[in-house]
């Protein structure tokens, strides 16, 4: 028995003296778990890892405690994310094997996963879905109400819909689904609906994926900074104003993007694809949210890390009050633009300073608030209006409901 217990006790002590060296030779070959070896994020979920929560009475009876340990013991798993991966690029193998004798252009990332893998153009795609009749009575409601608001008060109003990887034509997906819901559904179904002369309606036509790819991120639905220029000129010109030109070109390639569509998919494997940016000689400015100071500048260091991964976080995040930016110079010829939109508008949103005295922007699936859009266009003096958003905005409830007008 006294063997034993000496065995034991001489095991536990080198354990603990070799743990350090142990620690250290797991770290240096990465299969430490990321919560354990200084990395604070999953680049896969886009999060911070859970720490190691403290246990209190109320924590406990509240069952909070019992579901941030399981999270954190989950983000202990050692290379939990490589893991994942490794099983999703496995899956994906099979499923290009098996693609073969059919030459399908796109196949799924991984069993089940509605992300589709482009190889040729080492392209994310989304799934396209089915239109249905419910979609299509939404758009022809929410046109009516879009064309009440504009009539209302006399403003311009543009309409701008990107052209997203679940609804554009080159998407080789939109081949296998009926009645799928692609721009030229939205084309028929609300565009169509607009015959004021104040309301302009666009959205951008691409020929072929590699054209496409010139202005949208690869490993994400949003477009990158120069497919968000082409829109903010197609818009401001619209309204009738000459754009502004870029001084600057900004590419950050040294640290590779991983977009919603790459950590969706499980698809980490594109080094083709970073954050770009274009930098203008704007006048001077100041931003708020609900009235007070708030900073909106791009947040390199927050999305720019030791992993060498980008997320697009770097443009900002959607806010769910109302946000201003304010000439600090005030001239009685320029008006005051209202903008609601979705995240594709955060990467342009001080384009359109130069040509207003204020420009507002409400993101409409964030708000929070409810809100008098007639009421509000009048007190703040809007004389333009610009809509943006993907066609799920516009088929979906959120739009609809913000934009509902009581007759």
């Amino acid at each position: 028995m006294l063997k034993a217990r000496n065995i034991i006790f001489i095991a536990v002590c080198l354990t603990l003296f070799c743990s350090v060296f142990i620690y250290k030779a797991a770290d240096r070959v990465h299969i430490l778990p990321d919560s354990m070896s200084g990395v604070t994020r999953s680049s896969l979920e886009g999060r911070a890892y859970q720490e190691l929560p403290k246990l209190s009475r109320g924590s406990f009876n509240k069952g909070t405690f019992q579901e941030e340990f399981e999270t954190f013991m989950a983000d202990s798993f050692p290379s939990k994310d490589n893991a994942l991966l490794a099983n999703a690029a496995w899956q994906r193998n099979m499923i290009a094997a098996a693609n073969v004798p059919f030459g399908f252009k796109v196949y799924p990332t991984f069993w089940n996963s509605i992300r589709l893998y482009d190889p040729e153009h080492k392209q994310l795609f989304f799934t396209p879905g089915k239109a249905t009749d419910k979609q299509k009575e939404i758009m022809i409601n929410l046109a009516n109400s879009i064309t009440q608001l504009s009539q209302n008060h006399d403003v311009r109003t543009v309409i701008y819909v990107p052209n997203t990887s679940n609804s554009c034509s080159v998407n080789p997906a939109v081949d296998y689904v009926s009645d799928p819901t692609t721009m030229e559904i939205l084309d028929k179904n609300f565009f169509s609906q607009f015959s004021h002369d104040k309301i302009f309606t666009m959205y951008p036509r691409y020929n072929t994926v590699a054209e496409r790819q010139e202005h949208y991120y690869q490993t994400d639905f949003h477009w990158n900074i120069h497919g968000g220029y082409a829109g903010y000129v197609e818009i401001i010109r619209a309204l009738g104003f000459e754009p502004c030109v870029p001084v600057e070109a900004l590419s950050f390639e040294e640290y590779g993007l991983r977009g919603t569509d790459s950590r969706v998919g499980l698809y980490f494997y594109n080094d083709d694809d970073y954050i770009q940016d274009l930098v203008f000689d704007y006048p001077a400015f100041s931003t708020y949210l609900d009235g007070e100071p708030f900073d909106r500048t791009p947040k390199r260091d927050s999305i720019f890390n030791d992993q060498k991964i980008a997320t697009l976080g770097y443009f900002g995040p959607n806010l769910s009050s109302i946000l201003t930016y304010v000439q600090n110079v005030y001239d009685e010829k320029r008006g005051n633009l209202l903008i609601c939109a979705d995240s594709f508008i955060k990467n342009i949103e001080p384009m359109f300073v130069p040509h207003y005295n204020e420009v507002h922007i409400i993101f409409p699936v964030e708000f929070s608030k409810s809100i008098d859009l007639d009421l509000y266009i009048e007190e703040n003096n809007i004389s333009d209006v610009v809509i943006v958003g993907t066609p799920e905005k516009f088929f979906g409830s959120t739009y609809a409901t913000f934009f509902s007008i009581d007759e």
